[in-house]
């Protein structure tokens, strides 16, 4: 008996179809932060025994409220439109499937709270393949892994796009009793109970989430490290990318227990992020927040007024120190109240921030949101902190953990419109660090670059900008102790230095010292030392260094060695007299003529002669073999004659001729 190598489609591959009434799947009780893997609930629909194949592959497929389910096992669905073969590569729980012999793909989208389903101890994998996927309210792919052991992996290929939609309705019965609105929303979701998560792949020129849209990855109770995330654009369009957009839409790693949250990497053309679009990374137990890895060509983040803020961010809320984020990119743009940083909220400390960006990185504007006659604003920021945490009906938490770093290396940073990048600790840690090096860093608007802390010792910020520091219009870089710790310290590295309009540097402290500042440029223009409490209560263009009750910090502006008034030229300070320089001239007689001739110019002082270079010189080298017959040559020490006419010899040649030389000494005056 042979063994089967494939799947034969022909030109026409029928169509799959499957209908249910779709999962009831829920976030657990409590699960404010999504960060709790679900409570699985016994299901019907189409299931194969545990640890075998599920494998749905023909033409185009649909579900409809559809569940498949394969405990332990292998769930598989490939949409294919050409006449072609797909390979069958045995496994342990069957079958996994090869396209590479596929040219075309069809459509596959599942709908109405559809569920694939490959969760048990371990938990199974799935392959998802097509040229369209996309699922939508409340459907997803759920690998749930209960196991001491790993758990498999998801795989989902699209050649055109991956779209993941909208979310469950909730009932209003378990928003009273629960008071939280526990929806699901689409998408692709790994989680662990106990053992290593299952890792989620996505690859696809062009992927979204929006309206609840997702892909997450989630640890909690055992010891146990949440899966990884991969995000893919194999080709780089106009259209492709990721998008994220709508509430509580995009990527997530989160753990709540011991493990530790599942590194994410993307990897696209461009990413925008939109009212509210998330790529977050949290830790809400003991367990370390996920690492963020972010290349792209253009990033963008924004919101709309009053809405969703997007974020791109590590946090931590507990015990667990929050990951690390970094950012490689060509352009990075945020506005209205977008923001990229890392946090922690507990004892465990702040992530590192670092954002590489080989054009330009613009933080912009804030997000105001109002509430009847009030309003509150969030600013644009890129930042990494310590904060307190207060919420209604919650108790306040000050956190002990140490704010992380900020590096910045990008030709151009501009920071306005009370946009911030800072380091923050509001509770008794460590202040942070920040650092930028740029070509030019421009401040305006109200913008700040800062390093702020409360009780802990203070942050330091170090700038380097090689061609121009520019800040105006009440902007601030400003490095505040507001307890008893000394203030942080200010380093500046600039050949210009630009303050205008209210614009500050300070490094104040309260009860401790004031920090120092130490600034290196060529031109410093507009900005004076001034040693005030509030350098924004007055309209100058301050540099600050003052302790409240303490000794002040030292400012130090270090200029190259250069002498300004080296390379000119003192001139005389004598006035000189027109009648002892200036000739009187002969009376001109009729046809007379003035004529200057030479190269033109004039001398540097009315007392010198015009100089000028050799106007001709014989540079013609002199062959080595090349004698001089000296004997050849005339010894004559007669005067040379001025030629006072010509005549023309018996050959026809033309000869200068001249009388003999009379040496005369004549007087000239104006009457010859």
């Amino acid at each position: 008996m042979s063994v089967p190598v494939g799947l034969q489609f022909g030109s026409n591959p029928g169509a799959i179809s499957v209908q249910d009434t779709g999962h009831t799947l829920t976030p657990r009780a409590g699960d404010f932060l999504n960060a709790i893997p679900f409570e699985r609930q016994p299901t019907s629909g189409f299931q194969v025994a545990s640890g075998q194949t599920l494998a749905l592959i023909g033409g185009e497929i649909s579900a409809k409220g559809g569940i498949l389910t394969a405990e332990q096992g292998h769930i598989a669905l490939g949409s294919v439109r050409s006449p072609d073969l797909v390979r069958l590569i045995p496994t342990a729980q069957g079958y996994e499937f090869s396209y590479d012999d596929v040219s075309s793909f069809g459509d596959i989208q599942l709908s109405q709270r559809s569920l694939l389903d490959v969760s048990g101890s371990p938990a199974g994998s799935m392959q998802i393949q097509a040229r369209q996927i996309t699922l939508q309210n409340g459907s997803l792919a759920l690998l749930q892994n209960s196991g001491a052991s790993s758990g498999g992996s998801l795989t989902v290929v699209a050649t055109e796009s991956i779209q993941a939609e909208g979310s469950t309705v909730p009932s209003p019965l378990n928003v009273l009793a629960t008071g939280f609105n526990p929806t699901v929303g689409s998408g692709f979701y790994s989680e662990t109970l106990n053992g290593q998560g299952g890792n989620v792949r996505l690859s696809a020129p062009q992927i979204s989430f929006m309206n609840d849209g997702r892909v997450s990855s989630r640890t909690a109770i055992g010891t146990g490290n949440a899966g990884s995330i991969t995000v893919i654009t194999d080709r780089l369009e106009a259209g492709g990318g990721v998008s994220f957009a709508g509430g509580s839409s995009g990527i997530f790693s989160l753990t709540a227990g011991q493990g530790r949250g599942g590194t994410v990497s993307i990897s696209s053309s461009r990413i925008n992020l939109l009212n509210g679009g998330v790529i977050s990374a949290g830790s809400s137990g003991d367990g370390d927040g996920a690492e963020i890895n972010v290349t792209a060509q253009d990033i963008w983040l924004t919101g709309t007024e009053g809405s969703g803020f997007s974020t791109i961010s590590s946090l931590s809320r507990a015990r667990g120190d929050s990951g690390n984020l970094r950012i490689e990119t060509r352009t990075l743009t945020m506005d209205r109240g977008g923001s990229v940083g890392t946090g922690t909220l507990g004892s465990g400390s702040a992530g590192s921030v670092e954002i590489n960006a080989s054009e330009r990185v613009e933080v912009l504007g804030q997000n105001v949101l109002r509430s009847g006659t009030q309003s509150f604003a969030t600013p644009t920021r890129i930042d990494s902190s310590a904060l307190v945490f207060a919420a209604p009906g919650l108790p306040r938490t000050v956190p002990s953990g140490d704010a992380g770093s900020i590096v910045i290396n990008t030709p151009q940073l501009r920071v306005t419109d009370y946009a911030e990048v800072s380091v923050r600790n509001e509770g008794t840690g460590r202040g942070g660090r920040l650092t930028v090096n740029a070509d030019r860093i421009q401040v305006e608007s109200s913008g700040t670059l800062s390093a702020l802390t409360f009780s802990g010792s203070g942050g330091d910020i170090a700038l380097t900008a090689r061609e121009l520091l520019l800040m105006r219009d009440r902007a601030q870089i400003r490095t505040d102790s507001r307890g008893e710790r000394d203030g942080g310290n200010i380093t500046i590295n600039a050949p210009v230095i630009v303050g205008l309009d209210n614009s500050d540097i300070f490094a104040n402290a309260v009860g401790g010292r004031g920090g120092n500042i130490a600034i290196a440029t060529q031109a410093l223009f507009g900005l004076g030392y001034r040693n005030l409490r509030d350098p924004q209560a007055v309209s100058t263009n301050d540099i600050s260094a003052r302790s409240e009750a303490n000794v002040s910090g030292n400012v130090t502006i270090t200029t190259p060695g250069v002498d300004p008034n080296s390379g000119l030229v003192e001139l005389s300070q004598d006035i000189l007299d027109d009648d002892q320089t200036v000739a009187l001239g002969c009376a001109a007689p009729q046809n007379s003529q003035f004529v200057i001739t030479g190269r033109g110019g004039m001398p540097q002082a009315p007392t010198q002669t015009v100089t000028h270079g050799r106007p001709w010189s014989d540079v013609r080298a002199i062959a080595p073999s090349q004698s001089t017959n000296t004997s050849a040559l005339r010894s004559d020490s007669s005067v040379l004659i001025e030629a006072t006419s010509w005549q023309r010899n018996a050959t026809g040649k033309i000869e200068l001729t001249a009388g003999k030389y009379a040496a005369t000494t004549d007087s000239a005056t104006c009457a010859n």
